[in-house]
């Protein structure tokens, strides 16, 4: 009993850690930078559950190894628009670093450009599609609905 009031029927602390987790991600969900995805998670459009399969998908033979963790870097990167594009780096080193894109050689290059670009789109879907080979087959049939 909770307050001589309400009983408690559930673990405390996985209802405690469940809350914290929400909270958690209400924290970095409304940080400027992810908008976009606040924007997403709103109005349904991003599958969370395919999300957390496609972040926790490990293809290599090791639980932990250092190609896994660049790997998830990447995606956590590329979920938060924080590749390092050249609009970035110009940013930082503005006297090197020209900022237009490799391909067209004529548009600013930023994270939203590398998606965008249809000289850079059938590289994106072949590269984004090769960790998937190995991967459980009704997800990659939900995985190809999104490529195509």
């Amino acid at each position: 009993m909770w307050n001589n009031n309400v009983p408690i029927d559930r673990d405390v602390r996985k209802c405690i850690g469940t809350i914290s987790n929400y909270k958690r991600l209400e924290e970095h969900l409304n940080h400027p930078s992810l908008q976009d995805i606040k924007e997403g998670t709103a109005s349904q459009l991003i599958n969370w559950t395919c999300t957390s399969k496609w972040f926790n998908y490990n293809g290599h033979d090791e639980a932990t190894s250092s190609q896994h963790c660049k790997d998830t870097a990447w995606k956590i990167r590329c979920f938060t628009k924080t590749l390092p594009t050249l609009d970035i780096l110009n940013r930082k080193f503005p006297k090197l670093i020209n900022n237009v894109c490799c391909v067209n050689r004529s548009t600013e290059e930023t994270n939203d450009h590398i998606w965008l670009c249809p000289e850079l789109d059938q590289t994106i879907r072949t590269d984004s599609e090769l960790p998937y080979q190995n991967f459980e087959p009704v997800s990659r049939q939900i995985i190809a609905m999104h490529f195509r």
